[in-house]
């Protein structure tokens, strides 16, 4: 059986997600990037939670169950990590104003 292994540099681009449009221009399809509208009400280019979600698990073949770090063993223990992250006082605060 073959693997695929992809190997990022730095820098590589990303690209956000684009809208399913049942339309063409021209005869050639129309192409609409993924947006969400921000507090300020500007507009910016988003991810559609399909993706997020492939990429999570990409991510998560990274780390194997046996080691106990893999994302969902995680997000499973999520309650104790933090219990013992707060009382190590080692939690940071973040805020998103």
């Amino acid at each position: 059986m073959s693997k695929l292994k992809l190997e990022l540099v730095g820098g590589d681009e990303i690209y956000p997600s684009q809208e399913f449009l049942d339309s063409r221009e021209d005869d050639v399809p129309t192409k609409q990037l993924a947006t969400f509208e921000l507090l300020t009400g500007k507009e910016t280019v988003t991810f559609h939670v399909q993706e997020v979600g492939a990429a999570l698990q990409s991510i998560d073949d990274w780390w194997h169950v046996t080691h106990g770090n893999d994302f969902y063993q995680l997000l499973r223990n999520t309650k104790s990590w933090i219990e013992t992250k707060t009382a190590s006082q080692t939690i940071h605060k973040l805020c998103l104003c």
